[in-house]
């Protein structure tokens, strides 16, 4: 194993531990916050956006896959994107 091997496994499953947490943690329905929306939903569902498999990430993160579908619906989110997409 090369070290840049075990670095990507290692940052693959911090990711992963750091999803669950933040399942467990949303308590509204499309939004983070039973209070309602607000910055943390973008900010979450933008770190959604940097998984090479959006689908394995959703698997089994009901509530995280609920949000992100809705925040990605927004239009200043999906202008947000655009405007900062990498080439």
């Amino acid at each position: 194993d090369t070290a840049i091997a075990q670095v990507e496994r290692r940052a693959t499953k911090d990711l992963d531990l750091f999803f669950d947490v933040m399942e467990g943690a949303i308590t509204g329905g499309t939004a983070f916050l039973k209070s309602g929306f607000s910055a943390l939903d973008y900010y979450l569902a933008m770190l959604t956006e940097w998984s090479e498999d959006r689908d394995r990430l959703f698997e089994g993160r009901p509530s995280l896959a609920r949000l992100c579908g809705h925040v990605s619906q927004l239009p200043e989110y999906r202008t947000a994107m655009e405007t900062h997409r990498i080439p």
